[in-house]
């Protein structure tokens, strides 16, 4: 069984999850937006073990806290390759759109490539991977059908048509 907490982080409200397993404490964060310290200093605080950096697609707003969540914990970071042009261009991306110099170092490393697997295990739970390409080429969900919950990036937006 998990249980997660939802954060909405950063100028663009990006959604962000910590989720973890109940009985091991074993954690992943899911599109740590903008604030990888906050995010550190939450999966410290609920004395979590973080074990993997989600993304749910590629672009900056999802991302910018995933190096700091690296440098501090040093686990895995997982998105699909099919996305890793956004990655190469995240700063430029977040300074255009954000209208001001990001000056945050950004991820350019999957350690993970969510196109390779169809499973995240942490703990004693896991996350089902769905392919959900089409707001990115690499976009995708993550469901885990014990609990009926499905974490889905910005394949849905909230008041959207």
């Amino acid at each position: 069984m998990i249980k997660y907490e939802k954060y909405t982080l950063g100028d663009l409200e990006t959604n962000c999850y910590l989720v973890w397993d109940v009985a091991t404490k074993a954690a992943v964060i899911i599109d740590p937006a903008d604030d990888g310290v906050f995010l550190a200093d939450e999966i410290q605080n609920k004395q979590l073990k973080l074990k993997y950096i989600l993304a749910t697609h590629g672009h900056f707003d999802h991302l910018l806290g995933a190096i700091d969540l690296k440098l501090i914990f040093g686990v895995p970071f997982a998105c699909s390759s099919k996305d890793m042009f956004l990655l190469e261009r995240q700063q430029d991306t977040a300074n255009h759109f954000l209208s001001r110099k990001v000056q945050a170092p950004n991820i350019r490393t999957i350690d993970v490539d969510l196109e390779s697997t169809n499973m995240i295990g942490f703990g004693e739970s896991s996350l089902e991977l769905i392919l959900s390409p089409g707001h990115t080429p690499g976009g995708v969900c993550f469901y885990s059908p014990e609990d009926n919950l499905l974490f889905s990036g910005d394949t849905i937006f909230w008041h959207s048509r």
